[in-house]
């Protein structure tokens, strides 16, 4: 896929969809032992977010955006710790 990046960012074109011909989603859908193993790999990652709030000190934010294309487990870790912040969904 690493070739299919700047094209893809050229074009505006996802990369994962002009390397494969699908989008991620349509990929996911179709191919169990990948998404499986995206899957592991997420989750495995979740012990990682619950060492962000203890590492950084988020307690002078005003606001806190969890941007990232996941369930929002990093957003929900900020918040264990600093249950102060109000939520807008």
């Amino acid at each position: 896929m690493g070739c299919a990046a700047l094209p893809a960012i050229a074009e505006g074109v996802p990369a994962f969809e002009r390397a494969y011909g699908q989008s991620l989603g349509e990929y996911l859908r179709t191919c169990e032992e990948f998404r499986s193993g995206l899957q592991h790999v997420m989750n495995a990652g979740n012990a990682f977010l619950d060492k962000v709030p203890v590492r950084f000190d988020f307690s002078s934010a005003r606001t806190v955006v969890d941007v990232a294309g996941g369930a929002g487990d990093l957003l929900a870790s900020v918040l264990r710790r600093y249950p102060v912040f109000a939520v807008c969904c």
